[in-house]
């Protein structure tokens, strides 16, 4: 069996999905954003099922409206604070895909108007 080895460390990992949880939470480099918060301090979550939970529970108005996909593994990517790190163990959704459009349209909103520059 090939063993998954980090970049970002010295770790060689049995499989894809140990490599995928290890990049996750030892490095936290599948870490995603919500671009609909605007607040001071930005909202980061690890997994794409908690920014659903959290869109439909802080932003109710938009979220009936928005391609489920965008909480998808795939579909986060476009959300992802290492998008590099975070292709390399998720398979993105197509770039021209409708959820993708809107996840990147949100990002874009949210550096416009948030304090994304804060996430250094």
């Amino acid at each position: 069996m090939l063993q998954q080895l980090c970049w970002l460390c010295p770790a060689a990992l049995h499989s894809r999905k140990e490599l995928k949880s290890h990049v996750g939470t030892e490095h936290q480099r599948l870490d995603i954003i919500c671009p609909w918060c605007v607040e001071d301090v930005p909202t980061i979550m690890s997994r794409p099922y908690d920014l659903k939970r959290h869109v439909g529970r802080w932003h109710e108005a938009i979220a009936d409206g928005l391609n489920q996909d965008i909480f998808t593994e795939a579909g986060a990517f476009y959300l992802a604070l290492y998008p590099k790190d975070y292709s390399k163990v998720v398979k993105p959704l197509v770039f021209t895909t409708q959820a993708a459009k809107e996840a990147r349209e949100a990002v874009k909103v949210w550096r416009e108007t948030s304090q994304a520059s804060k996430l250094k």
